[in-house]
């Protein structure tokens, strides 16, 4: 049973795409030819092979792409993580065409990413999972400057919803609970929520 007594409320802390970015981004990477950094690849490549056919069959999937640029051109550093590896890829290209090329024109699991239209493009199916820091980061910008009436009032309830779902979660955390038994006790919490989505969307 889920104790919910010693835990917090907290936001979902950001993950390790933000080291990559903040490093990528820096002053310090400019004076790098990455192009020469990256000259072992030839090497790496049955290895990476390998990963990439594990990373298109893979069930569940988290993928960030993270853009910068140099004097020269631009480019974009796709990380794509699943429960055993995790795939590297570096290309001049953002769209759903990369997407494509790592895991295939239909990919059967559930990706896991932030609102990049991208990923909305390559998808066929709903097995997505929008990036919980980015949902909350919308959600408390949409507070602060709500569009249209009611999505404030949308916006605290699920600032609320998310708030509830994060206090299950932790408290499944450090109990022995099933994913089965967490999903049964936040079934009231995600019903409102999805009630709220579809009233304030018409």
């Amino acid at each position: 049973m889920l104790n919910l007594g010693q835990c917090r409320t907290s936001s979902v802390p950001p993950g390790h795409y933000l080291y990559f970015q903040k490093l990528l981004q820096s002053r310090s990477c400019s004076r790098f030819n990455l192009q020469r950094r990256l000259s072992c690849r030839d090497a790496c490549k049955p290895v990476a092979g390998q990963i990439k056919t594990y990373t298109a069959k893979t069930l569940i999937l988290n993928i960030v792409e993270t853009g910068w640029k140099t004097k020269e051109n631009a480019a974009t550093l796709w990380t794509f993580v699943s429960d055993l590896c995790v795939y590297f890829l570096i290309s001049a290209s953002r769209g759903a065409k990369i997407l494509e090329e790592v895991l295939s024109p239909v990919f059967n699991g559930v990706i896991g990413s932030d609102d990049h239209s991208a990923y909305s493009a390559y998808l066929k199916n709903e097995k997505r999972q929008l990036c919980w820091p980015h949902l909350i980061k919308k959600t408390q910008g949409a507070q602060k400057q709500p569009s249209q009436p009611g999505s404030l009032y949308l916006c605290q309830k699920h600032a609320e919803g998310n708030g509830r779902l994060f206090t299950y979660w932790h408290a499944y955390l450090e109990s022995d609970c099933s994913l089965e038994q967490l999903y049964h006790a936040t079934t009231l919490i995600r019903a409102r929520m999805k009630k709220y989505c579809y009233k304030y969307s018409e």
